[in-house]
């Protein structure tokens, strides 16, 4: 088994930092993590890839006006609340399901999908998140335990790209975009606008990394 070269290991940690952003309401705790120089010095490396520094300006300045708001726990719960837990018509629902299926229902065929892609690592969904498979915070999650898995040189860690570039595909890409959209629309605010940005900026660099992967 090779050891977890650092690219790898970023790779994970975006897709972990991002499912943190749109699982649920940050605490105060978090942003107070936002203050801290481990914060400052994730973004800068995310503004050193090209493709990515537009979105994480944006997304920097957004945060600086987040960590003046009055009140900015509960004002920024509230953003998250109207955007990801309302109605598809007034906000950005946070379910591939919404987006993919004819009926804009949940746990539709992306749903069992992602199901099958638990089932067949032999993995479950985060403890405690009750929610879809094809929840977003649940599909980054994976894909960060699978960049991990990735590392391996043996059949696990080849079928860990063949599955992170499926999901990608069929299970991002297919609808992030539109999901950004949506949020940038809703958000009157603009952090989660400006996290969504970011979002589908770097699922598309991504998709691209994973491609010339298994080319």
């Amino acid at each position: 088994m090779s050891t977890l070269d650092p690219h790898s290991q970023q790779r994970a940690t975006i897709y972990w930092w991002l499912s943190t952003l749109f699982a649920l309401e940050l605490d105060d705790a978090a942003l107070e993590n936002y203050r801290s120089d481990d914060c400052r010095l994730f973004l800068q490396s995310l503004g050193e890839n090209e493709a990515l520094r537009p979105a994480t300006e944006q997304f920097w300045q957004q945060l600086q006006r987040q960590l003046k708001r009055t009140d900015g726990q509960l004002e920024l719960a509230a953003d998250f609340c109207t955007l990801f837990l309302t109605s598809p018509k007034t906000g950005a629902l946070p379910y591939a399901s919404v987006y993919l299926c004819d009926d804009g229902l949940l746990n539709g065929a992306p749903a069992v999908k992602m199901r099958e892609h638990f089932d067949a690592l032999e993995m479950t969904p985060q403890a405690g998140f009750n929610e879809p498979c094809d929840h977003l915070a649940l599909i980054l999650d994976l894909m960060g335990n699978l960049a991990v898995r990735s590392e391996q040189d043996d059949d696990a860690g080849r079928d860990a790209i063949v599955r992170q570039l499926e999901i990608s595909n069929e299970l991002l890409r297919t609808w992030v975009d539109t999901f950004a959209e949506q949020c940038q629309r809703w958000d009157n605010f603009g952090f989660y606008g400006a996290a969504s940005y970011l979002l589908a900026t770097f699922i598309a660099e991504d998709n691209k990394y994973l491609t010339s992967l298994s080319a």
